[in-house]
């Protein structure tokens, strides 16, 4: 029963799949868009962007306006002032005094 579900699941994801590519492709055939001809090609085009069906599509798309009104994300804080040359020089002197004391801190651990 378990198989059955799967495979009905995965033929359905298939059948969806397919019929949109499918009506993707004949959209854009009946519309001239794979024709030869550059003028019927670009008007072609010019007929699917102008549907009505895709008005919604073309306000977001091509004008933006709907993304302008959408807060997709909060105003993030603005990050603290790094001064990464000090930061960096630091991190060198700190290396080097460490590289210059631990002989004698490892002589001192063995005593």
């Amino acid at each position: 029963m378990a198989q059955l579900k799967v495979v009905l699941l995965q033929g359905t994801k298939f059948t969806v799949k397919t019929g949109i590519l499918g009506g993707l492709f004949y959209g854009t055939y009946i519309n001239d868009v794979w024709s030869t001809d550059n003028t019927k090609t670009i008007a072609g085009f010019n007929r699917l962007i102008d549907s009505p069906h895709l008005s919604a599509i073309n306000d977001v798309i091509l004008n933006k306006t709907l993304l302008q009104n959408i807060n997709l994300a909060p105003e993030l804080p603005s990050l603290p002032s790094l001064n990464i040359k000090a930061r960096w020089n630091s991190g060198v002197t700190k290396t080097c005094d460490f590289m210059n004391t631990a002989p004698s801190k490892i002589k001192s651990f063995f005593k």
